[in-house]
């Protein structure tokens, strides 16, 4: 059963509500109707795919996403769902999904394995991100442009090429985390830009 809670936050201070979603795949667009203009706190629990993942995306006011009890599950489209791209496997955080966003706070989903190239490019507001200890690959680019001000890495497998490029300040050491997969993870993830640079030309993709 669907449960769907609005939890009014006016009297905390609040100007918009916390809405708590236990959703199925494909529905949180009718779930959240018309409070998605105005929601700024999202908790998703239940499962989701890629269609769910892009609608959130889109949430004009949305700033802080929580995903920790949330399983992503696959899906493939008679129509695009995003870039031209139809099919969307499980556990996957797809690549530019949440590119050039305005969220601010993320927690990613417990079970996820895989972060796709660009997931969080130029989300210029991005300060703070938990990733679970299931996480095995980052990939390129995918939190360049972001403000985030810490972050604890797992023991991935894979850390892409410039996964953290650009990123303002960094509360982690890469030389430690480096040390722990020598083999998968290159010096030029954690490389720090401190001057502008353009948006690396797959990144630009998510701003066509």
């Amino acid at each position: 059963m669907k449960k769907f809670f609005i939890l009014p936050m006016a009297a905390l201070g609040f100007a918009a509500p916390l809405h708590a979603l236990d959703v199925t795949p494909g529905n949180l667009c009718e779930i959240l109707g018309s409070d998605a203009a105005t929601v700024t706190t999202l908790t998703l629990t239940g499962s989701a795919d890629a269609r769910d993942l892009h609608f959130a995306a889109q949430l004009p006011a949305l700033r802080s996403l929580d995903m920790s009890g949330l399983q992503i599950v696959d899906v493939q489209s008679d129509t695009a769902i995003m870039l031209s791209r139809y099919q969307y496997p499980a556990n996957v955080l797809p690549a530019y999904i949440f590119a050039l966003s305005k969220l601010e706070t993320v927690t990613l989903p417990s079970t996820l394995t895989a972060i796709e190239e660009c997931a969080f490019a130029s989300a210029k507001n991005l300060r703070t991100v938990t990733l679970p200890a299931s996480l095995r690959s980052i990939g390129d680019w995918a939190f360049y442009g972001t403000a985030l001000t810490s972050v604890t890495l797992p023991a991935a497998d894979t850390l892409g090429t410039n996964f953290l490029y650009s990123v303002a300040v960094l509360g982690f050491s890469w030389r430690s985390a480096y040390s722990v997969n020598q083999r998968s993870i290159r010096s030029s993830s954690f490389m720090d830009a401190s001057s502008e640079m353009p948006l690396c030309t797959s990144c630009s993709k998510a701003s066509a």
